[in-house]
């Protein structure tokens, strides 16, 4: 899964959250508004998930407001948009509910705007005080750090120097794996499993030790969306992982994705089947298998 589409989804939870309603009531006392909301912003980069049949505060009207706060970066403010050329002919200004005043700011969440802290009224009104948009944008920067905040949590709420020290005492090999693929930790059940030192494990690409990487990441996202769907918790999967003398180990794998040190990783654990249990092959097609043991000849 990557962190786009993961911020877009904890973006989406945030806005039913106790926190966005307070946010949004301290925005409209701010600037004395009778509407206010973090609305997802429609851009040009990746596609949020569709919150549109979701009982959310979404505005699908406001999105030129949008693209416009965005563009223009900082506070984006709108005095009378009846007599704004950009937004006459917008519905919402024509039509009810006949927007005439706009402030909005960006929500951004690790360099990347997600969305506009936005209030609303149906009148058109005098220049805030600058103080007052100040305000605003430190409320943007808030609702940033909450959302950021609530993928983490989505994701993996233990910290990697706490994840670490245990997963050095585990018996299962554990695996931390970047986004582009690549271990960047290995504990030393990993080693054993994989027949492996570290510095061999470390920088490479997690598809030459587990069969199918790719895949497994699919399987993952379909197990996450059952999860958001209400299912208590993501299963694990049977994997083959490849070990380096040639070996091919099933294992019953879990995956997560996490944020640590400010960048998305996977963690991958692994724990050995009991000879004779059966494994899904998660490995695309095409791909050659390594002989097991058994089957060699000689």
């Amino acid at each position: 899964m990557s962190s786009e589409r993961l911020m877009g989804i904890a973006a989406i939870k945030w806005l039913s959250s106790p926190e966005h309603a307070t946010v949004s009531a301290i925005t409209r006392h701010l600037l004395r508004c009778p509407t206010a909301m973090v609305n997802l912003a429609d851009t040009d980069g990746p596609e949020l998930p569709d919150a549109s049949s979701s009982n959310l505060t979404f505005q699908p009207g406001l999105t030129l407001f949008s693209r416009w706060t965005v563009a223009r970066g900082g506070v984006f403010v709108v005095l009378d948009a009846a007599n704004d050329p950009r937004f006459a002919d917008n519905v919402m200004v024509r039509a009810y509910p006949h927007t005439r005043f706009y402030v909005g700011t960006p929500v951004t969440v690790r360099g990347r705007t997600i969305g506009v802290l936005c209030a609303v009224d149906y009148a058109a009104r005098q220049a805030p005080e600058p103080n007052a948009l100040d305000a605003l944008m430190s409320l943007a920067s808030l609702c940033g750090e909450a959302i950021e905040h609530t993928a983490t949590r989505l994701m993996g709420p233990v910290r990697g120097d706490q994840f670490d020290l245990v997963a050095e005492r585990s018996d299962a090999a554990v695996l931390t794996v970047t986004e582009g693929g690549l271990v960047a930790f290995a504990n030393r059940a990993a080693n054993r499993l994989l027949r492996a030192p570290t510095d061999a494990l470390l920088g490479a690409p997690v598809g030459h030790y587990i069969v199918g990487w790719e895949r497994l990441l699919t399987m993952f996202e379909q197990a996450f969306a059952a999860l958001a769907e209400g299912q208590d918790r993501v299963r694990s999967i049977l994997v083959e992982a490849a070990a380096a003398d040639g070996a091919i180990v099933p294992a019953r794998a879990s995956i997560s994705h996490v944020a640590e040190m400010g960048e998305f990783v996977w963690r991958l654990v692994l724990s050995e089947l009991p000879t004779g249990d059966s494994v899904s092959r998660l490995g695309p097609p095409g791909l050659e298998r390594r002989a097991r043991p058994h089957e060699r000849g000689g």
